[in-house]
């Protein structure tokens, strides 16, 4: 009898959906000009005891300027 191999399946996409790149949005504001979309957000705290994250500067909040009809990022910033 043949050895059957099972197929992966994905269950969840880490840090997929909208604004992904900014974590949990806080805040958005409209650009008329442009007609692109300011938001701001936070991706969360990291806690691991084996590093440092205070001493190398990593900052859980995130701005992302995104296309308002697909919700892609253009441009992203760490604040």
């Amino acid at each position: 009898m043949p050895r059957v191999t099972p197929v992966p399946t994905v269950r969840r996409v880490l840090g997929g959906g909208p604004f992904a790149e900014i974590g949990e949005p806080s805040v958005a504001v409209p650009d008329d000009r442009s007609g692109l979309v300011a938001v701001g957000g936070d991706v969360g705290s990291v806690q691991w005891s084996g590093n440092g994250t205070a001493d190398d500067g990593w900052g859980g909040h995130r701005i992302g300027v995104y296309e308002p009809d697909v919700l892609r990022c253009r441009h992203l910033l760490r604040s």
